[in-house]
């Protein structure tokens, strides 16, 4: 019996992946007022429906996503430079970033979410910390050009409805020589992100490196990170020529 529920359980993976990811993404999005988000039916979702609010989705996220952020935090931790600053975009209600303020807290730690919702429950969860987290659009986030040093995301590019101007704002805000780590589902296709970062000048010369990262005890690793690093002003001025 063992044998049999271990050789179905490629197939169990796949299914278990796909049911949190739509439960994530469900929960996450309802409750988002102005964000033009919409629910598989296509009805446009508002603030007042209180089952699946911030406070929620904080619940559900902390549970099924622990690991995930030990991870990511983990390898962020060992990867910025000292006194870095790093972006959290689709921060949620920021555990990834309390988790990596506990790891490295030399660490200049912002976050930036769509959803007023998740804002407000992720400001009152770093208030004893030096945690900024700020609503903003992909599109147009809240930050200077060249002031980040190292963007991560987590299960959010599948939401993108457009990826090419999310990868142009986040090459914007990437100071030369930072570092863009997506995390995301396997079965999110990188087409897309490849497309968009051939168009930017400051990744046109960079490849899109996928890497799988092993969480939860499943037979499949279930999240890949989808990482590259900015050109350095040298790179860009070969470029211009």
């Amino acid at each position: 019996m063992g044998e049999r529920i271990f050789g179905n359980g490629a197939g169990l993976a796949h299914r278990l992946i796909h049911r949190i990811g739509h439960h994530l993404g469900h929960s996450r999005h309802r409750g988002e007022s102005g964000a033009g988000h919409k629910t598989e039916a296509g009805q446009q979702t508002g603030a007042g429906d209180e089952s699946w609010n911030g406070d929620r989705y904080d619940r559900v996220s902390a549970r099924l996503l622990r690991p995930l952020y030990r991870k990511v935090s983990s390898e962020v931790a060992a990867a910025a430079p000292s006194g870095a600053t790093v972006l959290d975009v689709g921060a949620g209600t920021g555990r990834l970033l309390l988790s990596l303020t506990r790891r490295r807290p030399d660490l200049k730690l912002l976050g930036v979410d769509i959803s007023p919702e998740m804002v407000r429950v992720a400001t009152r969860n770093a208030q004893y910390s030096d945690v900024i987290i700020e609503q903003g659009d992909i599109r147009r986030l809240p930050h200077a050009d060249n002031s980040v040093d190292f963007v991560i995301s987590t299960l959010s590019m599948h939401h993108w409805e457009s990826v090419r101007p999310a990868v142009a704002e986040l090459a914007r805000v990437l100071r030369p020589g930072g570092e863009l780590w997506i995390y995301d589902f396997r079965f999110v296709s990188a087409q897309r992100l490849k497309d968009a970062v051939r168009e930017e000048a400051r990744f046109a010369d960079r490849a899109v490196e996928r890497v799988p990262v092993r969480i939860w005890r499943l037979p499949i690793t279930p999240i890949v990170r989808f990482s590259l690093t900015a050109s350095r002003p040298a790179t860009l001025g070969n470029l211009v020529e």
